[in-house]
């Protein structure tokens, strides 16, 4: 299933909603500035055969066949204010 995850600007802050998933799903995230996205070492639930997480306005990637469900933490950084997004601090995606 293809899933959207839009990093917005509010109130003068980045922000991002929690993403729920499941194992090959795919997820886009979006926004008006360049961000970079990162997960913990050994902590990526997402397929790196998918594209790499690198500075850019849109990402897309695919989570791992056979991937261990749980919470996953990451972190968004946007370019253009050099500034962290804000999830439910840190931003979380759970795998079902």
């Amino acid at each position: 299933m293809q899933k959207e995850s839009r990093i917005q600007k509010t109130d003068g802050r980045w922000k991002v909603e929690e993403i729920r998933l499941k194992p090959e799903d795919e997820i886009t995230w979006s926004c008006n500035d360049d961000f970079a996205i990162w997960f913990p070492p050994g902590r990526d639930p997402l397929d790196a055969t998918t594209g790499n997480l690198a500075k850019a306005k849109q990402q897309k990637r695919k989570v791992k066949k056979g991937v261990e469900k749980g919470v996953y933490e990451y972190a968004l950084f946007c370019y253009g204010d050099n500034t962290m997004a804000e999830g439910n601090s840190p931003p979380k995606m759970i795998i079902e």
